[in-house]
């Protein structure tokens, strides 16, 4: 939706529309954001139907979140930070 400047979908209500299993993400930043030539690659990967985005870190549960975020803030990564929990 918010390609087409939408920010919000009314009544949407994640539980109820995703199936199970779903995950849901998003980007909020804009195409300025990245270099031309990352851009283009990652547009080049999803016409291709391949995307692949690297990951940068993994860390092992749930009381690393903390960290995560903080690295993710500061722009300490290049890539998808992965937070891995365990039963």
């Amino acid at each position: 939706m918010s390609l087409s400047n939408q920010w919000t979908v009314r009544d949407f209500s994640p539980n109820e529309y995703l199936p199970r299993g779903v995950r849901l993400a998003g980007y909020f930043g804009d195409a300025a954001d990245l270099p031309r030539e990352v851009f283009q690659e990652i547009l080049d990967a999803v016409a291709a139907g391949s995307p692949a985005f690297p990951v940068d870190r993994v860390y092992d549960g749930l009381e690393s979140v903390q960290r995560a975020h903080d690295d993710m803030e500061h722009d300490r990564a290049i890539g998808k930070l992965v937070v891995r929990v365990r039963h």
